[in-house]
């Protein structure tokens, strides 16, 4: 078993917001999942210009707040207790236009 103290974990360098990849392959040779936790405070977007997609499918669990996200060219409304899928290669990104942090868990995967 491997534990990791999300507070213990540097953020990576993104523009107001907070990721932390908790689980990667750097930790677990030949892994394909990456697992972490990104807080979107009000007022910032994800990636901050334009579309963002991944090679990966991503997973996500809000846990608290909610965000406006635009994928595959439909926009959805997306608050704690719901989850979300977006295929691998889909275009998207994420804005928190409410007025608290958006707190989502996150895993992408591949295939």
């Amino acid at each position: 078993m491997k534990v990791v103290t999300v507070r213990e974990v540097v953020a990576e360098d993104l523009t107001n917001v907070t990721m932390k990849t908790l689980f990667d392959a750097s930790l677990f040779d030949g892994a394909r999942t990456k697992f972490g936790k990104v807080i979107i405070p009000p007022g910032a977007r994800v990636p901050d210009e334009g579309m963002g997609a991944h090679d990966e499918d991503e997973y996500s669990f809000i846990l608290q707040g909610t965000i406006k996200s635009v994928s595959g060219g439909k926009e959805y409304r997306v608050s704690a207790g719901e989850a979300t899928f977006i295929p691998k290669g889909e275009e998207h990104y994420a804005y928190n236009d409410g007025d608290e942090d958006c707190i989502i868990i996150f895993s992408l995967v591949k295939r």
